[in-house]
Formats: structure tokens, C-alpha cells, sequence
């Protein structure tokens, strides 16, 4: 027992060292609360080692398994935003610098199981699951320029270049088989093997805008480069040499569900331990995998610009509506600029194939109930895109009453960084439905918070036995009117439950 405890401890410590050391680069994943139940079937989608203890059969459908969304970044949303006089939403990078060469991150995920199906199957379980996903990441630098007639005048105005811009996302289909089972007393394991297909990828590399001084420096020149892949569920219109002229959106989320040209393999691993009467943990290996984009993935290459003859010129492709005197806007340039010179934004594409990967995820999550109807765990998640590792850890707390549990979480990111979430989970012989968010103030004010993940679904329950009645007292005539306690086993005539007595 000691040296389990030993272990725990150091496991915490090295967690929170690596959290601030890593956790800047903030990055939200599912709630932390979702471990700490392991029949409810998303977290047995985020650990395959997961299962239920009785024979019940889980499964949900289209329009009832909810949906996981997060986002992450290292900004408010709301700092990018304004609102004009006529009501109308726009971006105000004016608002979002803060200091020169600002560099900025956003992450955003989802994950849509549309449809689940996990049942007992010899000594384990056996679990099916149709799932739509699409992560997507973005960083960019917005660097200050400040533009002068000559040497000895005033700034006559500024604008703010982004540049080192990179985006990255991948949205797939998912088609997974999976099975747990149990291999020594205190130790199960688990594994998913996934057939993917993806729909949408972006992977831009380096790509820049604004307005900046020639390299002789004596005038005032917009750029537009960069470069990059992307697979993405719309028409593309080209010239003889290859340069897109128009691209055409319509039936887009069609063209996006129906898209299973390419595809590609993953895995999902897991193993849960029980430590003492107590305590329990548990580790999952999710999304590895790599996907081979054939069709209708492109290279894009854009490297084109514009050259101010005076500085007056410039004036004349802008507006000043909610914008300072003095101040350029690149992205209200871009626009205004567009139709007059379309060549600017026509870049070159290539068809290519590529081999993308997913970004995989580690979790470490650790439990001790102190009692039958109250437990406290912490719960560590990884995830690593590219060059970044990226962090989060949850402490949470559980609370039974009857069909009902409820959570509570704290979420570090970094060691400057806290959200508080909680949730809830109903479960009767028929139905299980839950709700979780990992930042409750994100639930009604989304764009005033940086980090945030939210969950919700139903699964429906068939074979679950009712949970054995309490002893009754002895009768005054000293015989026992106690119910015989049952077992049951699950029907091969589904979806009934036989009594085994």
C-alpha cells in the first residue's frame, strides 16, 4: 500500500512540473470528469479499456449522441471582435495587439459519434462505433508597421502584418471495432482498430499578409505568400496554368459527409489497474493513425504583390467605418483590392497525394473512492501536433445520489490558467444521459473565455438488470421475508433480460 501510494505521489508531481512547464500552449481536450465513469460510453471511446460491469447493452444513434466540442487559444475570442454602429460583427486586430510581435495560437475540435454500440461478448466486451471528427489549429504573428513619409516626419500611418501564419486540420470519418477484456484479477485492457476515411485537410506553412516597405524601402507594397496542401469539399475553377479563378461552395457539407476517397488506419489503445479496494488507474493511446489523402488534394502556392505608387494610393482602397484616422486594416485592404486586382489572390495549385497524420493523445487518470458515493481523481491529458506537446491537467470530484451523479473540475493550464467545470449524469434501466463542460462560464459566454470543452448525448441501455431490493426485517414469526438476490445473463433473444434464478 505504502508503495503504491509512493508511485501515485511521484506520478502527481511529475504531472504538475510537466503542466508548467508545457501548458502555455494551452490546449482544451475532453472533460476530465468523463473518466471517472467508465461505463458511460464516451469516456469507453476515450479509453478502450473501459467497461461496464453488468451486461447491459449500450448504444446511441444519430441525433442522440451528442456531441464533444472544445476550443483553445491563447486569446479571448471577444478581443478579435467589434461591433459597429449598424450592429453588424466584425475583427478588430487593433483590439488583439497587444505588444510587438505578438504571436497568437487557437485549437478547435469536435467529435460527433453518430452512432455506438458496445455488448458483452464472452469474458469482455465488444464495441462498434461511427464517429465524424475534425481538429483544426492556427498561429500566426502580428507584428506592428508604422509608415513615414521620410526619416524626420511622423508616422502618416500604421497597419499591423501577420506573418508566420500556419494552419493546420484534418476532418475524417471514423469506423471503429473494438474489445476489452480483462487479463488478471485487477488489470483489463483494451484496443480499437479504426478504418478512416478523410474528408478535409489544411496545412498551410509560413503564409503572410499585409502591407510593408519594399526592399529598397522607399515604397509601400502589399504581399500575399505562402504555401501549402489542403483537401477541401468545394469546386475549384482553373486557369491553363493552373491558378485558381473561383471556387464554388454550394452542397459543401454534402460533398464533406459523402467524401470517402481516402482513406486510411488508426488505433486506440488502453489499460485500467486497480491499485487497492480504492483506487484505480488508467492509460489510453488514442488517434494513432495516418490518413492517405488522394483526391482532390492540392498544393497551393501563392506569392504575389502589389506596389503603392504613393502613399495617397493606399487611401484609396480603405475605409475608416469603426477604424481610427491614421490606421490600415490588411484584411480591409485585401477585400477592397480583390476585384480590381484579382491576380493578387489566384494562387497555384498542384494535385498531389499525401500521407497525413492524426494528432495523437495520451491520458493518465488516476481514482480513489472514498466512500461508495463520493470519489476525487486527477486526470492528465497530452496531446501532440507537429513539434508541439501540449498539456492539461484536471482535478475532479464525484457525487452519487440515486440514478444521479454529479462533478466538479478544475482545469490547469500552465500555471497561469484555471477553469472551472462541472457536470451531471442520469442513469436509469433504459437510458443514460450526460452533460459535462470543463468550463461552466464558457456555457453562456463562449467568446469572452480562451479554453473550453463541452459534451452531451444519450445512450439507451437494453439487458440492465434492476439493482437487487434492500433485506427486509425478520417477521415476528422468526421466518425471513428477504428477496432472494438474482443474477442475471444476457438474452440471446435481444433486447430482453431473462432472470437467472
Amino acid at each position: 500500500m505504502k508503495i503504491v501510494r509512493r508511485r501515485v505521489f511521484i506520478t502527481f508531481i511529475s504531472l504538475i512540473a510537466i503542466n508548467f512547464t508545457f501548458g502555455s500552449k494551452i490546449y482544451a481536450q475532453a472533460s476530465g470528469s468523463f473518466f471517472m465513469l467508465p461505463e458511460n460510453f464516451n469516456a469507453q471511446m476515450l479509453n478502450p479499456s473501459y467497461m461496464r460491469t453488468d451486461n447491459a447493452t449500450v448504444f446511441t444513434v444519430v441525433g442522440f449522441g451528442g456531441a464533444t466540442i472544445g476550443n483553445s487559444s491563447n486569446f479571448n475570442l471577444s478581443d478579435l471582435l467589434y461591433k459597429a454602429d449598424d450592429g453588424a460583427i466584425g475583427f478588430d486586430f487593433d483590439k488583439l495587439y497587444n505588444g510587438k510581435d505578438s504571436k497568437y495560437a487557437i485549437n478547435n475540435w469536435s467529435t460527433i459519434p453518430a452512432i455506438f454500440v458496445d455488448i458483452p461478448f464472452k469474458n469482455g466486451r465488444l464495441n462498434f462505433s461511427y464517429k465524424e471528427k475534425l481538429e483544426s489549429s492556427l498561429s500566426f504573428d502580428l507584428n506592428e508597421k508604422r509608415f513615414e513619409k521620410d526619416v524626420n516626419s511622423p508616422a502618416t500611418f500604421k497597419s499591423y502584418y501577420s506573418d508566420n501564419i500556419k494552419a493546420s486540420g484534418v476532418g475524417y470519418h471514423e469506423v471503429a471495432v473494438g474489445y476489452a477484456t480483462q487479463i488478471t484479477e485487477n488489470i483489463s485492457v483494451g484496443a480499437r482498430g479504426k478504418i478512416l476515411f478523410g474528408a478535409a485537410l489544411a496545412d498551410i506553412n509560413d503564409w503572410s499578409y499585409g502591407i510593408d516597405y519594399t526592399e529598397k524601402g522607399d515604397q509601400i507594397e502589399l504581399r500575399h505568400k505562402g504555401t501549402g496542401t489542403i483537401e477541401v469539399p468545394v469546386t475549384f475553377y482553373l486557369s491553363g496554368e493552373n491558378r485558381v479563378l473561383a471556387v464554388n461552395s454550394e452542397d459543401a457539407v454534402k460533398n464533406y459527409l459523402g467524401n470517402f476517397h481516402n482513406p486510411g488506419i488508426g488505433i486506440d489503445l488502453g489499460a485500467t489497474i486497480q491499485l487497492t479496494e480504492k483506487s484505480w488507474m488508467s492509460i489510453s493511446a488514442t488517434d494513432i493513425g495516418v490518413i492517405w489523402f488522394r483526391h482532390n488534394t492540392m498544393d497551393i502556392l501563392q506569392d504575389t504583390s502589389f506596389v503603392f505608387e504613393t502613399y495617397e494610393d493606399i487611401h484609396d482602397y480603405i475605409s475608416y467605418d469603426g477604424y481610427p484616422e491614421g490606421y490600415v486594416d490588411p484584411y480591409d485592404l485585401i477585400i477592397q483590392t480583390k476585384d480590381e486586382h484579382p491576380y493578387l489572390y489566384r494562387p497555384l495549385v498542384d494535385t498531389i497525394k499525401t500521407v497525413q497524420g492524426l494528432f495523437p493523445k495520451i491520458a493518465l487518470h488516476f481514482q480513489h473512492n472514498l466512500y461508495s458515493n463520493l470519489s476525487f481523481a486527477f486526470t492528465n491529458q497530452s496531446a501532440f501536433y507537429k513539434q508541439s506537446f501540449l498539456n492539461i491537467l484536471t482535478f475532479s470530484t464525484l457525487q452519487k445520489a440515486g440514478d444521479f451523479t454529479f462533478f466538479q473540475n478544475i482545469n490547469m493550464y500552465g500555471t497561469n490558467s484555471f477553469t472551472f467545470g462541472v457536470g451531471m449524469q442520469w442513469e436509469c434501466r433504459y437510458v443514460q444521459l450526460f452533460a459535462v463542460t470543463d468550463n461552466v462560464e464558457a456555457v453562456f459566454r463562449p467568446t469572452h473565455n480562451k479554453s473550453f470543452s463541452m459534451s452531451a448525448g444519450i445512450a439507451f441501455l437494453l439487458n440492465k438488470p434492476n439493482e437487487p431490493k434492500p433485506e427486509r426485517k425478520r417477521s415476528a414469526k422468526g421466518s425471513s421475508s428477504k428477496r432472494k438476490r438474482t443474477k442475471g445473463r444476457v438474452s440471446p433473444y435481444l433486447p430482453f433480460y431473462k432472470i437467472k434464478r
